[in-house]
């Protein structure tokens, strides 16, 4: 069986105190309340909801949910933009990439920015310890709820962020950062994006054990469809995710006034990044249609042939004269929409066939 999780202070790493509804530091005096069960570490009032969901939305769905079944509230809600969700919260195949893993069913997770709890879940039914962190309140009351209704008792769940985690380094088997790593720039301004995100790569690899697994679930910078002109899935402009990054801050600060900062990389360039944050190896696989939804993984270690059906859809002649020079070339693979990937701390685990469905 897995240890049960000792959480320590973010500030002074000392064991923390359960005292009547909080946490403290022995140490450093810290405090952190308990909330309906769930530790506090970060009371921000930042609303970083799903899209087209208000922050008051989330709350009404929250409070039917106290007493209503959450696929009920979702699933039947009058409202369409809560009812698009259902299949992305419902849906367990999410996690069908963890059969690539040799991760026993002891392992520890941890889920950063959890969201609504869906691979948090359905990583429970996985392994025998998942922790869930997520900053956003309605998230974390969402998760909460659903957790209790569906009787995920080997689920912890964390209101706080990567700057504040509460745990000892080397707690983990598994890590997960699924749609994160282009967000974080925006928690270090300060940075470079490039620097930010190395920052907490290295990071989360502090909080893996040797041998133990980041997964990544991020979008391809040089998709085919933001190379045709399709918008930036983060900033919602054309073509700023793949110029030169001097080009894309130019035209970012002229739209929003801020510098582009959600970078996304190409396979050899999210191989690069693994590096330099101290990874010892990283294992790429073409997401498709996506990673939210990774129907289909293929091994970026599989010939471009492979990816013929799935990557560079067009009926445009010139452009399936290009893809068919490049497929012969062993390009094309390098072309998908997303990527799912596992970076190591230390010597990479065996994988399953990486011609796997999700």
């Amino acid at each position: 069986m897995t240890e049960t999780l000792q959480l320590v202070c973010p500030a002074c790493r000392v064991p923390l105190r359960r005292e009547q509804g909080s946490l403290s530091c022995p140490s450093c005096g810290l405090v952190a309340p308990i909330e309906d069960g769930v530790p506090v570490f970060v009371d921000s009032p930042e609303y970083w909801g799903e899209v087209g969901i208000s922050r008051e939305r989330a709350q009404e769905v929250n409070r039917r949910m106290a007493t209503e079944d959450w696929r009920t509230v979702v699933g039947q809600h009058e409202a369409a933009d809560v009812r698009q969700y259902f299949r992305f919260v419902s849906n367990m195949d999410r996690i069908g990439w963890h059969t690539l893993l040799s991760l026993p069913r002891t392992s520890r997770v941890l889920d950063i920015g959890a969201g609504l709890g869906t691979m948090s879940y359905a990583l429970s039914r996985c392994y025998d310890q998942v922790v869930a962190v997520e900053r956003v309140r309605e998230r974390v009351d969402f998760m909460r709820l659903r957790f209790r209704q569906d009787r995920a008792e080997n689920i912890t769940l964390i209101r706080t962020d990567m700057d504040t985690l509460p745990f000892a380094e080397g707690s983990f088997d598994l890590i997960v950062l699924n749609g994160v790593l282009e967000w974080l720039p925006f928690s270090r301004k300060d940075l470079n994006p490039r620097d930010a995100q190395l920052h907490y790569l290295r990071l989360a690899r502090r909080y893996l054990k040797p041998g133990g697994v980041l997964y990544v679930g991020i979008e391809n910078r040089l998709s085919y469809a933001q190379l045709i002109g399709a918008p930036d899935p983060h900033v919602g402009m054309r073509f700023v995710g793949v110029v030169p990054r001097p080009l894309a801050d130019v035209m970012s600060r002229r739209r929003t006034g801020d510098r582009y900062r959600p970078y996304l990389y190409s396979a050899a360039g999210y191989r690069k990044l693994f590096l330099e944050a101290g990874f010892t190896g990283t294992e790429t696989f073409a997401a498709i249609p996506s990673y939210t939804d990774p129907r289909v993984l293929l091994s970026l270690d599989r010939p471009s042939r492979e990816f013929e059906a799935h990557v560079w859809q067009s009926s445009n002649v010139l452009s399936r004269m290009v893809k068919s020079a490049l497929t012969r070339l062993d390009l094309t693979k390098y072309f998908g929409y997303a990527y799912i990937m596992f970076a190591h701390n230390g010597a990479a685990a065996g994988t399953g066939d990486p011609s796997s469905g999700g």
